[in-house]
């Protein structure tokens, strides 16, 4: 959850707490294309925006709503190696979602198709902060 509030969050540090007049929530999955164009829009253009109109800013709280899509099946391990990240470097979940969606054809069926199990959970290691 990202709360824009810069009186409360000046750093604009991922808040548990709902503060804001209006909520978002982004619900995406790391392995889905569509996912990562609706995230790359958001932190490139939208947020950027938002962040330096402080009406806006104090008014949103984002929330991000990890959505495992079950017919992408590298999709739970990318979501458990965020979920990881979330909670031991919270400071860095976002960073680290956007090196998952950058990486995300590296998970694809294609990619992963001739590896076991455990060789593709080792696949997050080189994005972990």
């Amino acid at each position: 959850m990202m709360n824009y509030n810069r009186t409360k969050y000046p750093n604009n540090i991922p808040s548990s707490v709902p503060g804001a007049t209006h909520t978002f929530e982004l619900y995406v999955d790391y392995c889905c294309p569509f996912s990562a164009r609706i995230f790359n829009t958001l932190t490139t253009k939208v947020f950027p925006a938002i962040r330096e109109n402080p009406v806006w800013a104090d008014n949103l709280t984002v929330v991000f709503r990890q959505q495992v899509q079950p017919w992408h099946p590298s999709s739970t391990l990318m979501h458990e190696a965020g979920l990881a990240v979330l909670r031991l470097a919270p400071d860095k979940f976002w960073a680290f979602s956007g090196e998952l969606f950058a990486a995300q054809k590296d998970f694809f069926d294609v990619s992963v198709v001739n590896e076991t199990r455990n060789q593709t959970y080792r696949r997050p290691g080189p994005y972990l902060p």
